[in-house]
C-alpha cells in the first residue's frame, strides 16, 4: 500500500480485495458457503483445522464487510446459518478461477486434487 501525503491510505484492487478475503481460511470459509446456506458446524466440517474460535472471527468479519450474513431461527436447539449476500456472491467467479488455476497447478506439479476423485466416485 502506499501512504498519501495526507498519511491515508491509497489502496489498488489487489490490496482492496485481499483487505476483505485475505488471510489462512477466509477464501475456504467462502469456498464452503459459495452454493447454499450452511450451519456453522457444516463450515467448520468443511475447513478443516480451523478452530470455533478463528471461524467466528472469520464470519464476523465477513458480516462487518457485508459479505455474509447470519440468520438465526428461534428453535430447540437453536439453529444458525451463514450465506453470502448479493455482494458476496460476486467473489463467486473469483473463487472458481482460483480453484481452477489451483487444478491446473497440481495437474502441472503430477498430483490429483482429491475433489475430483470424490466427485468422480459419487457419479457411480
Amino acid at each position: 500500500m502506499k501512504v498519501a501525503e495526507n498519511n491515508t491510505y491509497v489502496q489498488n484492487g489487489i490490496d482492496a480485495t485481499l483487505e476483505v478475503i485475505g488471510g489462512k481460511w477466509k477464501i475456504q470459509i467462502l469456498w464452503s458457503i459459495r452454493s447454499r446456506a450452511k450451519r456453522f458446524s457444516e463450515i467448520k466440517e468443511d475447513v478443516d483445522g480451523i478452530t470455533q474460535k478463528m471461524l467466528t472471527q472469520q464470519l464476523k468479519e465477513f458480516l462487518k464487510d457485508g459479505i455474509a450474513t447470519r440468520k438465526s431461527y428461534p428453535e430447540i436447539p437453536p439453529r444458525v446459518e451463514y450465506k453470502l449476500t448479493d455482494y458476496g456472491k460476486t467473489l463467486v467467479p473469483v473463487l472458481e478461477t482460483l480453484n481452477k488455476w489451483g487444478d491446473l497447478h497440481l495437474e502441472r506439479q503430477g498430483k490429483k486434487t482429491v475433489a475430483k476423485k470424490v466427485q468422480q466416485q459419487s457419479l457411480f
